[in-house]
């Protein structure tokens, strides 16, 4: 095993690259390395569905997304939507990680999360729901669908703007 870390610049990392080549190969000196950890720490491997992945990764921005309105720091859950609508790229379809919360429904986040809570391997902390003010819940799916449409029509509006000339 080699000393630093892998880089793709060495050919080497998460994947390995053959010179002359962009195809990214799964490295199989990082495969025995998270075999060995998982071993040490007696860990199975397990297949994840796609559906958990989406929700254990939304559901975090959700319950983060409660503790920032319960604790004022954003007015409204529109708010915490609009910040991942314009900031960070989160579907516009979706309305945001608030908006699609209520989609789905608050008591399956909340199932969902303390079903997460209950995996020995996971941080349990980590997965309790947060309290959520009552005043976001019947706002955001209205408010996260009308960022989405004034998203979308700006985003149209660029591409559709003449350029403009420096004077």
């Amino acid at each position: 095993m080699r000393d630093g870390p892998l880089r793709p610049e060495d050919g080497a990392g998460w994947y390995d690259y053959v010179p002359g080549k962009r195809d990214a190969i799964p490295s199989t000196l990082v495969e025995d390395m998270i075999a060995k950890h998982r071993e040490e720490l007696g860990v199975k491997p397990r297949k994840i569905s796609d559906d958990e992945i989406v929700h254990r990764l939304v559901y975090a921005l959700v319950n983060e997304g409660a503790k920032i309105v319960d604790e004022g720091i954003a007015l409204r859950a529109s708010d915490i939507d609009m910040v991942y609508l314009t900031g960070y790229g989160f579907p516009l379809h979706r309305g945001g990680p608030m908006c699609y919360a209520d989609t789905v429904g608050l008591y399956n986040v909340t199932a969902t999360m303390k079903r997460f809570a209950q995996n020995p391997a996971d941080d349990a902390s980590f997965w309790q729901p947060r309290r959520c003010s009552p005043s976001w819940r019947p706002k955001a799916r209205a408010s996260a669908e009308r960022i989405a449409m004034n998203a979308r029509a700006a985003s149209r509006e660029c591409k559709t703007a003449p350029p403009t000339t420096g004077a």
